[in-house]
């Protein structure tokens, strides 16, 4: 009964390191594979793959779909000191999932970063500009 308890453990533990040395990848997204945290993989097909088990790789994986970013109305100043109310938005996807991994490791850290970026280009753009530049009309009397 003891050599039969064994050989059970030892199928047990077999089996839960085989099934945990396998993982998938879906169409819709990208992975990394880290060795003790450092990136060593990019998957970016899907299907089926192998790896060696937690906590030598670990698998990241990330939205590979274009995401939308809406960013709350801002009020911004033109160059003659008008105020306007700017609504943007942006899409966005991760196209270097290594890179992505490496340095934002998040969607959450990336918008909000991209949302920084683009309320501060907007502004920018807008503040080298007159108001009367952006609604100009033009002769046949359209705007």
């Amino acid at each position: 009964m003891n050599s039969t308890a064994i050989t059970l453990g030892i199928g047990v533990l077999a089996l839960s390191i085989g099934g945990a040395s396998v993982y998938t990848i879906d169409a819709t997204e990208v992975a990394v594979i880290t060795e003790f945290g450092a990136p060593v993989e990019v998957r970016t097909e899907p299907g089926l793959y192998f790896r060696a088990p937690w906590p030598i790789h670990q698998v990241e994986r990330f939205d590979s779909r274009s995401k939308l970013l809406e960013i709350e109305a801002t009020e911004l100043l033109t160059q003659d000191q008008i105020n306007i109310v700017v609504e943007t938005f942006l899409v966005w996807n991760i196209s270097e999932p290594q890179v992505f991994l490496e340095s934002l490791r998040t969607t959450e850290t990336a918008e909000a970063r991209l949302k920084d970026l683009v309320v501060a280009s907007v502004a920018a753009g807008l503040a080298s500009r007159k108001y009367e530049q952006l609604l100009k009309i033009q002769s046949s009397g359209q705007v």
